[in-house]
């Protein structure tokens, strides 16, 4: 059964119990945060390509799952 909002943290993804998109959705969620201010950040232009392609790679990957479903 997918977790309630209270019996997670707001850093962690839901839980879907699907595993590609559990993944996919973990993977988004490790994916830079451009509003971090520590001193070791890496450019903001590198972190914002870093968010867009894991973007992107979500919408892949959610988007075959969805296609397994519907066949």
């Amino acid at each position: 059964m997918p977790e309630s909002m209270d019996e997670r943290t707001t850093d962690e993804p839901p839980r879907t119990e699907d595993t590609r998109v559990d993944a996919a959705l973990q993977d988004l969620a490790a994916a830079p945060d451009p509003g971090r201010t520590d001193s070791e950040r890496e450019s903001l232009a590198e972190d914002l390509d870093a968010v867009l392609a894991a973007g992107e790679d979500a919408h892949r990957r959610l988007t075959a799952r969805l296609s397994d479903l519907g066949t």
